[in-house]
């Protein structure tokens, strides 16, 4: 179990593995009443600029540098993350306690800059989110963050690492 204040417990279903660039803090879940950030303010398009002709052979060279999985019933926890290169993921798969109940099984992810606490980002499952059980936030500038995962009878996997575009 990991310890979290004086509320629940979090529950590790497995046992994480981590490096030197993630590391377990106290979590920083959003606050009532506060502004979400856009979730592209710099409109920058998500169609790859560069064109690769077919046949290219353009391969994605991903690193995942930490993979954990946690039950969180009422809980949170926090892990501060230092992305070295962008574009940084975090991808996230909710198995829900409770699908169909009135508990509303919920997710809340946000990610915040570690040095200031200002919220990048914010995701999620049901609630004020959608209800797909797998999804991943992109991170395009490299830094340490504070990712907080604020859980209401859910499993979560999360994978972090970089993905990195290379012509083959």
């Amino acid at each position: 179990m990991v310890p979290n204040g004086p509320g629940p417990a979090v529950t590790q279903a497995s046992e994480p593995v981590y490096s030197d660039a993630v590391y377990l803090v106290d979590p920083v879940p959003a606050q009532q009443g506060e502004h979400m950030p856009r979730e592209n303010p710099c409109n920058v398009s998500r169609i790859p600029m560069t064109h690769y002709p077919p046949g290219a052979g353009v391969l994605v060279n991903e690193t995942t540098i930490f993979a954990g999985t946690y039950v969180l019933n009422h809980s949170a926890v926090g892990l501060k993350v230092n992305a070295d290169a962008a574009p940084f993921f975090i991808s996230f798969s909710v198995t829900p306690r409770y699908p169909d109940s009135v508990a509303r099984s919920s997710l809340t992810v946000t990610v915040r800059d570690a040095d200031t606490l200002e919220l990048v980002v914010d995701d999620g499952y049901n609630g004020l989110y959608s209800s797909d059980t797998e999804k991943t936030i992109l991170l395009y500038r490299p830094g340490a963050y504070i990712v907080t995962l604020d859980g209401r009878y859910v499993s979560v996997a999360v994978g972090m690492g970089t993905k990195i575009a290379t012509s083959g």
